[in-house]
């Protein structure tokens, strides 16, 4: 018994095998890096490394800043000139992360040039300025709303099919640096529509507490209404970001990028809830728990949070010339919502 059991083990871990090792993503595609700060570097550039990107060239506003960036890559050459990239034709895509006033300008550029983009949000800072960048070209675009590709999101899609309602709660700390909705709040009402489509505002507030902004947003979707609070009165050492949907049958609540459970409802007995009949026990399912002690890839917090798969669809929609049109349609109800939004800071 033991032998068999060895054996089946064993073929189970051949077929499995390592994905690592396998043909990667990013294989046949040369891309360019624009930045070098330190999100692209913790984040960005780990995800390539991993999905077989590659770099053949590095650039930023600092020669020796692309300098240094591009020694981490085989054979990458450095540049601060963005016309080195949009003139090599063998360079057919690029990863944008720069600070955010630039973004919108450079895929502008990029998209004409007929590359394959991905980039940071924001991408402009208007819905008129996000149509010239999207009439700039029709290559591949991933805007980077890595919520929308991770586990949790996934998950969170099949369980609240039937949603009715939500209240949603985020919290980081103070963004003096920047602007607020469409650098910071962009993440959260990204992720909204993205589970439950566009949004219209029906009602909200724009509180100044000192230097923290809390937004409180009644939104309506298709069949779906919710509660939305956006604040920056907190840590960004101990940020929130919690969801709880309401469907007909279950109670889903959401902590991303890790937890997510569901409690069931039992069906009512002519229109009388079970639980006032009889005193049953709920069910609770746990589709996703953090856990620090796995070290399978899937466990890790770049995967968890949506940035690898964010990257690896880039990579082969690169590949394949896959322009999602959906994709983009999504990005443009976004834009509508915060323009909805951004007429509360001036009321």
């Amino acid at each position: 018994m033991k032998n068999a059991l060895n054996t089946l083990l064993k073929s189970y871990r051949q077929v499995q095998g390592n994905p690592f090792l396998r043909q990667p993503p990013g294989a046949g595609m040369p891309l360019a890096i624009i930045g070098a700060g330190r999100h692209a570097t913790s984040v960005l550039y780990p995800c390539l490394w991993h999905l077989g990107a590659e770099v053949k060239c590095i650039c930023t506003a600092h020669a020796a800043t692309a300098a240094a960036a591009a020694a981490r890559w085989p054979n990458c050459r450095a540049t601060d000139s963005l016309s080195d990239i949009l003139n090599d034709d063998t360079i057919k895509a690029a990863v944008v992360c720069t600070e955010p006033a630039a973004q919108a300008s450079i895929t502008k550029s990029l998209l004409a040039a007929r590359k394959t983009v991905y980039v940071e949000k924001p991408l402009g800072y208007s819905l008129d300025e996000l149509n010239t960048v999207l009439a700039a070209g029709s290559a591949p675009l991933t805007v980077g709303f890595q919520r929308n590709f991770s586990p949790i999101a996934l998950q969170t899609r099949k369980l609240a099919r039937h949603a009715s309602s939500y209240n949603y709660r985020f919290q980081t700390g103070r963004y003096p640096e920047g602007n607020t909705l469409y650098e910071i709040f962009i993440h959260p009402l990204a992720y909204l529509v993205h589970l439950f489509g566009e949004a219209t505002l029906l009602s909200g507030k724009w509180i100044r507490q000192g230097s923290s902004i809390i937004c409180q947003l009644h939104l309506v979707h298709e069949g779906v209404t919710g509660l939305a609070e956006l604040s920056t009165a907190g840590n960004w050492n101990h940020c929130h970001e919690n969801l709880q949907i309401s469907t007909d049958s279950r109670l889903i609540r959401s902590n991303y990028p890790n937890e997510l459970s569901a409690t069931e409802w039992e069906k009512p007995v002519l229109g009388i809830p079970r639980e006032k009949i009889s005193n049953r026990s709920m069910l609770t399912r746990h589709y996703l728990v953090p856990d620090n002690f796995n070290t399978a890839p899937a466990g890790n917090s770049l995967y968890l949070q949506g940035f690898y798969t964010a990257l690896e669809t880039f990579l082969v929609n690169g590949k394949t010339g896959n322009n999602d049109h959906a994709e983009r349609q999504k990005l443009l109800a976004v834009y509508r919502l915060l323009e909805q939004v951004q007429g509360l800071t001036t009321s």
